[in-house]
């Protein structure tokens, strides 16, 4: 078998794992429906969504939509939280005792029974974010990418504006004792920091769409008033890396002095981009491509 990370022709990061179940629509979705090249399909079972993407015309998707069916049918709720605008679900299969995070129909964390992380996203930002000593997470649902930072040695301080997260993330998925938690809202947290990390990590998200708020210039400055010099930024996009959200979020750290670059991070069916950065070490903007 191959092996899960592989370096692609045009140097961007691949992986080849399980991933986040909703992927935001972009243009070249929108331009392979168009010439008849791809086709979208939506299964909305309950709360759970997944989108399937066809890159070659042909190809069938029963198969695979008939097993996502089958899994959810195999899951039993454990526990919800919060109200009917921000509403928690957390799953688990009777097959093979993994979890599920789900928040407004969104699948936000997977780990397995022992706590370690099944999507593959999160296994795409572990390896950009490996060998960093301290690191600063903005979003935490259920804490894995938390939990494996925590496990390579990194010392991580999670943050999280919804009240249930931690206790949640603790009880029902592994968090480590270890992890800093802290409860603030993350904008207003970038603004009153006085700590200095080595890395930024993103992964902020509402329902599926990342919220107006942290999409502001005043974030994007304060992302590198908190990092040392030569900071690693990485802000996870559930979208391809040729999308509108993606397109936003690069400008905004270009318009920090930043130059970002994207990262393709896929799967057969579904593909979620990493936008990175660098301050340089003497704060002028960062080399990048």
């Amino acid at each position: 078998m191959r092996d899960r990370r592989t370096w692609s022709a045009d140097r961007s990061f691949r992986v080849r794992a399980r991933g986040r179940a909703v992927v935001a629509r972009s243009r070249i979705d929108r331009t392979a429906r168009s010439e008849g090249q791809g086709v979208c399909v939506r299964q909305r079972p309950g709360k759970h969504a997944a989108r399937y993407r066809q890159d070659r015309p042909g190809q069938r998707f029963g198969a695979v939509v008939d097993t996502q069916l089958e899994r959810i049918r195999t899951m039993k709720e454990l526990a919800a939280y919060g109200d009917a605008e921000r509403r928690i679900q957390i799953l688990e299969s009777s097959k093979d005792g993994s979890r599920y995070y789900l928040e407004g129909g969104a699948l936000y964390t997977h780990v397995d029974s022992a706590g370690r992380n099944l999507l593959h996203y999160v296994d795409g930002m572990l390896a950009v974010l490996r060998r960093t000593q301290d690191v600063l997470l903005l979003g935490t649902a259920g804490g894995a990418l938390a939990s494996e930072l925590h496990r390579r040695g990194s010392r991580v301080t999670a943050v999280d504006d919804c009240p249930d997260t931690f206790d949640v993330a603790r009880r029902w998925f592994h968090l480590p004792e270890q992890v800093e938690c802290v409860h603030a809202d993350a904008c207003d947290f970038l603004a009153s920091a006085t700590g200095k990390w080595n890395a930024v990590a993103i992964d902020i998200y509402r329902g599926f769409e990342i919220p107006e708020g942290v999409l502001s210039a005043r974030v994007a400055q304060s992302l590198t008033d908190v990092l040392h010099p030569g900071g690693l930024i990485v802000w996870n996009v559930a979208a391809d890396v040729v999308s509108a959200p993606a397109d936003r979020v690069c400008e905004l750290l270009r318009a920090a002095g930043l130059r970002p670059r994207r990262l393709q991070v896929v799967c057969p069916f579904e593909g979620n981009a990493l936008v990175l950065c660098r301050t340089s070490l003497n704060r002028s903007p960062a080399a990048g491509c």
